[in-house]
């Protein structure tokens, strides 16, 4: 299971990425990165979300708005 404090370090390495305007494509691939690295401690919501981002590297289609990224990474942060 995931702790708060994986959690909120992925969250705030999700708002450095936006923050510093990174391209889709670079927060997409940081995102198979905190998957590989941490699949077995991601709960189910946790690992949803990375799913998601990750996958927009593979259309258009799965783009998401930067907003949201932070959106995404503010609630990872407060839990």
């Amino acid at each position: 299971m995931v702790n708060a404090y994986l959690k909120q370090k992925i969250g705030k390495e999700l708002l450095e990425l936006i923050n510093s305007n990174s391209s889709i494509a670079e927060i997409s691939l940081w995102a198979d990165r905190v998957y590989s690295d941490h699949c077995r401690d991601l709960d189910q919501e946790t690992e949803e979300l990375i799913t998601k981002i990750s996958f927009m590297q593979h259309g258009i289609e799965f783009k998401l708005e930067k907003a949201y990224l932070k959106s995404i990474a503010k609630q990872l942060i407060e839990k």
